[in-house]
């Protein structure tokens, strides 16, 4: 008797018992449950007339004759099937791998080498010579814990959420092309690369003027400049050219090679940030006659980031994770806080969803500026002073006032005097709430709840 169960994920298996008695299991792939069926009657039609010695009724022979040729082989496996004769033999993963990578003409060279590190992982693990077919969902949950406890290098969690994001992305191609039925990473989740808060860092003007002053030549005061103040990636500033810096209307044009493939998104512009313009005019008065690119030196597929950590260290700064990407992520944190995001994020060239994941941070600035905001009760004379820091102790100060609770603010407060036996209070308006007095210790200093009517 066979039956079909379906996992969490959506996946089906049909297991049943062989002549010889042991059970087995054929993994059908996320199929619908008539089609689960079927196949199960199938099995179970092939597995009696076996037993007696029949041949296999013409409607049962024809729909196994159908199944696709991975599906096909794993009933080969389990002895319900015979190999065809002159089957072609499966695609090892490694050949795949390295057809699926080459015949990728649209990709950048970046994206190449992340694609290229995803290969080289698959192919340690598995081996080259792996049958496609032969990567089940086990074994890519055995491929991600193996990957999270390398002993050699043990690899940051997004990296591990690139790699097998990037795995799953080849074995759906394999879907498509027919060659497997089902993506054993198909099921894996948790993959999005999430944002480190732990590797952020806000890097202020003046930690900026320092980094600026020990640049080691134009170049890089303007691409630390370009970076710092106008929120460019560093092959964008690489690739600026002064033709796309309006000085009419203020605006500077930047090609966005990261985003240039969705729609709409191949340039940007922002404004002429203050900050950035002092070392663009400087760039400008230093720039040879005829010249045409801002940075003169460097191009976009150069890694600047080692130098930049070496220019760090010679500022007397200490060495920030991700040196470019926190430029970036600083400057629009600061532009948030003045204009809208939809503006922002149009500037920074990223949409909101990545700014709030990868690049929005909260300062040890919002909290002193939230700290010195309006406060509840407008101060003044007999108004409550802030409390002391630190652990408190003692009584309380004589003429401490509290206000009750879900009482409502009001210019108009009752305020205490002499807060001794004879305590009595008055207001500085006709119509305040009478004071109260708490139950307290005679020895102890009285204090009021004031209720403020609104």
């Amino acid at each position: 008797m066979a039956s079909v169960s379906t996992d969490k994920t959506g996946n089906r298996r049909i297991k049943f018992y062989d002549l010889n008695g042991m059970q087995r299991g054929i993994r059908i792939g996320k199929v619908d449950r008539k089609t689960a069926d079927r196949l199960c009657r199938d099995i179970e039609e092939l597995l009696a007339a076996r037993r007696v010695g029949q041949p296999v009724h013409r409607l049962t022979a024809d729909s196994l004759n159908r199944l696709d040729m991975s599906l096909r082989r794993r009933f080969e496996k389990v002895g319900l099937l015979e190999p065809l004769e002159g089957e072609s033999p499966v695609m090892p993963l490694g050949a795949f791998l390295t057809a699926y990578v080459a015949g990728r003409g649209d990709l950048k060279p970046s994206t190449r080498d992340n694609l290229q590190q995803a290969v080289t992982a698959l192919n340690e693990y598995f081996g080259a010579e792996r049958p496609l077919d032969g990567v089940t969902a086990g074994d890519a949950d055995e491929f991600r814990n193996w990957l999270q406890a390398r002993r050699k290098r043990p690899l940051a969690v997004n990296t591990v959420r690139r790699l097998c994001s990037r795995a799953k992305q080849f074995f759906r191609h394999a879907v498509k092309k027919r060659l497997i039925s089902d993506n054993p990473f198909d099921g894996m989740r948790g993959l999005q690369v999430r944002g480190n808060e732990e590797r952020r860092r806000f890097i202020t003007r003046e930690m900026t003027d320092r980094l600026i002053a020990a640049c080691p030549s134009q170049d890089w005061r303007v691409v630390v400049a370009l970076c710092r103040y106008g929120g460019l990636r560093p092959s964008e500033a690489c690739n600026l050219r002064w033709e796309h810096v309006d000085w009419t209307r203020e605006r500077i044009r930047i090609r966005c090679e990261k985003t240039q493939h969705h729609e709409g998104r191949e340039w940007r512009e922002i404004p002429f940030f203050p900050e950035l313009m002092v070392h663009l005019r400087d760039a400008w008065d230093l720039a040879a006659a005829g010249a045409e690119m801002v940075v003169g030196r460097y191009r976009a597929n150069q890694n600047l980031g080692p130098v930049l950590k070496k220019i760090v260290a010679k500022a007397g700064l200490d060495v920030w994770p991700k040196p470019f990407q926190n430029l970036r992520s600083t400057r629009e944190t600061e532009l948030a806080r003045e204009h809208p995001m939809y503006v922002v994020c149009r500037w920074i060239g990223n949409t909101n969803k990545v700014a709030m994941e990868h690049y929005l941070q909260v300062t040890d600035e919002d909290y002193v500026r939230a700290t010195a905001g309006p406060a509840a009760i407008e101060t003044k004379p007999g108004a409550i002073a802030p409390p002391p820091s630190g652990p408190k102790s003692g009584p309380a100060p004589a003429g401490t006032r509290r206000l009750e609770r879900n009482a409502v603010p009001s210019p108009t407060i009752a305020t205490v005097e002499n807060a001794g036996p004879d305590a009595r209070c008055h207001s500085d308006a006709p119509g305040a709430a009478p004071c109260r007095k708490e139950p307290s210790s005679p020895s102890r200093i009285r204090t009021y709840n004031l209720a403020v009517n609104s």
